[in-house]
């Protein structure tokens, strides 16, 4: 078959190969340094102009071969996202062939170039990581719109992490007492919310009642909470800490590990600091 799509495979040439090797055998995709206009142009809607078909055929295999294009122009963007972010050790040929099939698929109608990066970053993580993207955030990915996608970044502003066994564990710091005031302000409110746990990104137990959710580590060092380039350690003997009314589902994890969020000056000492130290005096009292 023609190759039509134009990559770079210079910055990590072997795990780059084999992603494209991967990506021919899953979804019979190719790639070529030559650019997808000129095979289309050049190649085929020149010689359709030319042929004795009626006008009217004409335009409708021309249109057709230019929808064709742009789709693959998309995967392409999306593809190059990837490689660009893909580790040295990467491992694409380890990547499920029936996942790889579903985001070629779905990655060919996405031209807007936030959603793109987010798709090559996520197509990233997958190489770098295996399993660690959910089928089931491709399927939610292709029903966001600009407004989830501007709520979620917002969430993932407030969002926590902590370490364990060398994993990120993603946190979202919702209090829900402070919806109509604090996280108003920053565009973070319950229809928001709503929308994003009808996508299926998140987990919410919105009331009068604040910290519905708590975090457990079990591991025999003492818990580090970390925001951005601010971190705060829990006593050793807590194993426990309230972290909320919301949590991320595995796909709203898998995708807050890709996004590019805003630190909000002062939230973490402000915000979720004495929520903490609360907690902590609780369980010093408790132990007297």
């Amino acid at each position: 078959m023609d190759n039509l799509v134009n990559i770079d495979l210079n910055p990590v040439c072997t795990v780059a190969n084999n992603l494209i090797d991967k990506l021919s055998a899953a979804a019979g995709w190719a790639a070529n340094h030559e650019t997808p206009e000129r095979l289309a142009v050049k190649n085929y809607i020149e010689e359709i102009q030319k042929s004795n078909l009626p006008p009217l055929e004409k335009a409708a295999i021309i249109s057709n071969t230019k929808k064709i294009l742009k789709e693959y122009n998309n995967q392409n963007d999306i593809v190059q996202i990837a490689i660009e972010h893909m580790k040295a050790d990467a491992k694409p040929e380890l990547l499920d062939d029936d996942w790889i099939a579903k985001l070629m698929d779905k990655s060919r109608l996405i031209s807007n170039k936030e959603f793109q990066l987010i798709w090559g970053y996520l197509l990233a993580k997958e190489c770098n990581t295996p399993s660690s993207v959910p089928v089931s955030l491709l399927y939610i990915l292709e029903r966001m719109d600009k407004n989830d996608a501007k709520t979620f970044n917002k969430l993932c502003s407030v969002s926590l992490y902590t370490m364990t066994m060398g994993h990120k564990s993603y946190i979202p710091m919702i209090i829900s007492s402070k919806l109509n005031s604090f996280y108003g302000k920053i565009g973070i409110n319950y229809e928001a919310l709503s929308n994003l746990q009808s996508l299926g990104l998140i987990e919410a137990s919105i009331s009068m009642h604040d910290n519905a959710y708590s975090q457990t580590i079990n591991d025999t060092v003492p818990i580090t909470i970390h925001y951005f380039d601010e971190t705060f350690q829990l006593p050793n003997e807590m194993r426990k800490f309230k972290c909320g009314n919301v949590i991320f589902t595995k796909a709203g994890q898998a995708l807050c590990g890709v996004i590019n969020a805003t630190k909000i000056d002062g939230f973490f000492s402000e915000q979720c600091l004495p929520v903490w130290k609360q907690q902590i005096e609780e369980l010093l009292r408790s132990n007297n």
